[in-house]
Parts: structure tokens; C-alpha cells; sequence
């Protein structure tokens, strides 16, 4: 950790001299990156280390930046530490960083409202396209599973995908909105429509990004169980392979498939 603290200084300073340098920014975020992903750090290690720095680097915003963004990485918002850097980081620089490091503190008190001004506000701040990706998709995933908000969810994962399309989370945010949508119908078979259509979101999820392919496929093999069996189909006077148009806000048209 300390290691890592020392090399972050450096390249603080040589963006200070040059700012938006591409060579020094990928730098840092590679060290970022190895440091989150190397298993050194936890919320214990993570608070031993910083907390005895707080009081002299509590006006160094850089330093109260990867206290905030270590410890969101590895959720550690419950810890009381993460609660004043973040309050402190955003009254130094209310910038799209410290906006995050407070919507992650407001997520971890269970203050979704303010936790969701926050977020909107780093998405209205950010420059950097991934980061504002993440951003919404954090968004996205809050508003479906606290808020029960699925439609606002899929606009919020649609931005995202816009702005980073490799990236398969969004898509599977997508799915699960579909699949909790069994409301949005009173007639059986069309409540089993929704897990074609979320099936095609997961599908997409893992066609794009290799790294989302276990959960994806997670996913697909759950909801296939939930497809409509062949006789069904045949009632509906449909057949596999045929165009369906899922109706409600899903509005998706999609492929006809039946339960093996």
C-alpha cells in the first residue's frame, strides 16, 4: 500500500506538470488498476494505512481522491473514514469524484434519494466516457433494485452502452429489468414474453464482452426455464422462430422460443 500511495504521488505531480498527458493517465490507471486487483489491499489494511495520515493530508485532495476511490473500490463505505473523505473531498472540489464518493456514502446509509442526486450530479460533471458509463450504470442499478424503477433503469443502461459498447454489464442490467417485469401482464403467456427478451439482453452481454459471459450465462440458463412450452406456443398460433413483439415500456421484438 504504501508502495502504491508513493507511485500515485509521483504520477499526481507529473499530471499537475502536464495535465491530460495520455501516457501518464494510462499509467495511473494501470497502477490503479493493479493495486485494486493485486489482493494487498482490504477495508482493515486500507484504513490502517490512511487513517494515520488523515489529519495532516486531510487538505491534499489528491490524497483524499484515493482514499475515496480505494476503499468505493472494494466497498468499504460502512467504514467511518471513507464517510470524511468523501464529505471532505467534496467540499474541497465538488467535482464528478468527490459527487461519487458521496453517492456511494449515501448508498451504504440506505439515503437513496440523496444518493441518486449525487450520482446524476458526477454524471453531469464527468468528462471521461468510461467513468460516466460507470457512472450510469451505477445509476441504472440502483434505481431498479431500490426504486423498482425498471424503465428508468434501461434508460440509464442505454446511455451507458452509448458511451462504452463494449461493455457487457449494462446489457445485463438491461435483462434483469426485463425479467422482474412479469407485471407488466395479466395473461400467462404473455409473462413468460419477458424472459425472451431478457435472454436477448444477456446474450448481447456476453457477445460483447468475454468477461461477462459466466454471469450471462448464469442468467440464460435460469430464464430458458421460464419459456413457454411448444403447445403453447401453438395455441398462440405461433411458431419458433417467429418475430414477437413484446409489449408494455419493453416494446422489444424478439424470437419465439420454447421451453426444453
Amino acid at each position: 500500500i504504501e508502495n502504491y500511495a508513493q507511485a500515485s504521488e509521483i504520477l499526481d505531480y507529473q499530471l499537475g506538470q502536464k495535465p491530460g498527458n495520455k501516457t501518464i493517465l494510462q499509467v495511473k490507471e494501470a497502477t490503479d488498476y493493479n493495486f485494486i486487483t493485486s489482493g494487498a489491499p482490504s477495508c482493515e489494511s486500507l484504513v490502517a494505512y490512511f487513517q494515520p495520515l488523515y489529519e495532516e493530508k486531510k487538505s491534499d485532495v489528491a490524497f483524499l481522491g484515493r482514499v475515496v476511490n480505494f476503499m468505493s473500490a472494494l466497498e468499504c463505505e460502512s467504514e467511518p473514514l471513507y464517510a470524511l473523505a468523501a464529505e471532505a473531498l467534496y467540499e474541497k472540489e465538488p467535482s464528478a469524484q468527490a459527487a461519487f464518493g458521496l453517492a456511494r456514502l449515501f448508498i451504504s446509509k440506505e439515503e437513496i434519494d440523496k444518493a441518486i442526486a449525487y450520482y446524476q450530479e458526477a454524471i453531469d460533471r464527468e468528462e471521461d466516457p468510461d467513468k460516466k458509463a460507470d457512472y450510469l450504470y451505477q445509476l441504472g442499478f440502483v434505481t431498479n433494485a431500490q426504486l423498482n424503477q425498471p424503465q428508468k433503469a434501461r434508460n440509464y443502461a442505454l446511455e451507458a452502452i452509448k458511451l462504452k459498447p463494449d461493455w457487457g454489464e449494462p446489457y445485463i442490467l438491461i435483462g434483469d429489468t426485463y425479467a422482474g417485469s412479469k407485471e407488466c401482464f395479466t395473461d400467462e403467456f404473455e409473462q413468460t414474453t419477458i424472459y425472451w427478451a431478457a435472454v436477448d439482453q444477456f446474450s448481447k452481454a456476453k457477445s460483447v464482452d468475454p468477461d461477462v459471459a459466466e454471469k450471462a450465462d448464469e442468467r440464460i440458463s435460469t430464464y430458458k426455464n421460464y419459456f413457454p412450452d411448444i403447445e403453447t406456443i401453438f395455441f398462440y398460433s405461433l411458431k419458433e422462430g417467429d418475430n414477437y413483439k413484446v409489449g408494455c415500456w419493453i416494446n422489444e421484438t424478439t424470437k419465439v422460443r420454447a421451453r426444453k
